[in-house]
């Protein structure tokens, strides 16, 4: 996978970079794990080793995003100010044969 470069206006990439790759990794690896189910932030940050949902949820954001994967991620109110998200699989390239849903269907993930 191509190392996607994070921005922003306080971003400095020797400071940054390698726990905001964690991150978005973590985030992205749980949510194809359950890929189709309504999950909490709850169970996004636990998932994910998160430390709060306001980290966590900028990686969610991020993976929308066409340099984190465009994935299709749809949100729905739950409850009592709660909302759920979820991971749609659909044409990114790393759902495709061979890319990053294949190789983690088949034990074979890379989260370098």
């Amino acid at each position: 996978m191509n190392r996607a470069q994070f921005d922003g206006e306080t971003y400095n990439q020797e400071r940054d970079y390698s726990r905001l790759e964690a991150g978005v990794t973590a985030v992205r690896t749980f949510m194809l794990r359950h890929a189709n189910k309504w999950l909490t932030p709850t169970e996004i940050i636990e998932g994910s080793n998160g430390k709060d949902w306001a980290s966590t949820s900028a990686r969610v954001r991020d993976l929308r995003k066409p340099k984190f994967g465009g994935f299709n991620i749809e949100s729905r109110y739950y409850r009592a100010g709660v909302w759920q998200y979820r991971l749609v699989p659909g044409e990114p390239a790393q759902l495709r044969i061979g890319g990053e849903l294949d190789r983690l269907l088949r034990g074979k993930w890379d989260s370098k």
